[in-house]
């Protein structure tokens, strides 16, 4: 976990230090300060829609809900962007929410109710590119849910009952990505 935080803050530190030099105030003053978006990823409960204010220019609240693949899911949480003259802003956040599922299908292909989805805290951090003369922005972050101890039991109890999976992996981190449209 350790390592996980230190790759997020190196990478956001190169990140803001990379694209200092850009200089469009234009791109600046056009941040959003209520969005709309569509995504992929833990914040995104997988494949969602959410919302993201920020009632202070650099503080922002979200609320996405989607589908964790096993069935509705939801994630919640605080992200803290640096304003930068350029058109990425890089960001940090702290989430609780969606942090993986495990989807177990009868002989006849359908869900059974032993699916499940499972919600943690988790951190990440990431970057926003702006397009110029956009309301709209694209998002990429890497986020780190605290506990998949969990849903590691939940496998291997659901492998005693007999169910045997085709994909046993439960990554420790994942992608994020979004499109975010700027409401206000």
């Amino acid at each position: 976990m350790k390592k996980a935080i230190l790759s997020i803050i190196i990478f956001i530190s190169s990140a803001s230090t990379v694209f200092a030099q850009c200089d469009s105030l234009d791109i600046v003053n056009n941040r959003d300060k209520l969005s709309f978006s569509i995504g992929m990823g833990y914040d995104h409960s997988a494949i969602g829609l959410g919302l993201i204010g920020y009632p202070q220019k650099n503080i922002g609240i979200f609320a996405n809900g989607g589908n964790g693949i096993a069935g509705l899911s939801y994630s919640v949480g605080i992200k803290v962007r640096y304003i930068t003259r350029g058109i990425v802003d890089p960001y940090i956040m702290a989430m609780y929410g969606y942090s993986g599922s495990i989807y177990l299908r009868d002989r006849d292909g359908a869900r059974t109710k032993d699916s499940k989805v499972f919600t943690d805290p988790a951190i990440g951090g990431g970057i926003d590119v702006h397009l110029k003369n956009s309301k709209g922005y694209f998002s990429f972050g890497i986020i780190a849910p605290f506990n998949k101890k969990e849903q590691k039991e939940y496998r291997d109890k659901m492998e005693e009952k007999g169910y045997e999976f085709r994909n046993g992996l439960i990554l420790p981190i994942g992608i994020s990505i979004s499109f975010k449209l700027r409401i206000i």
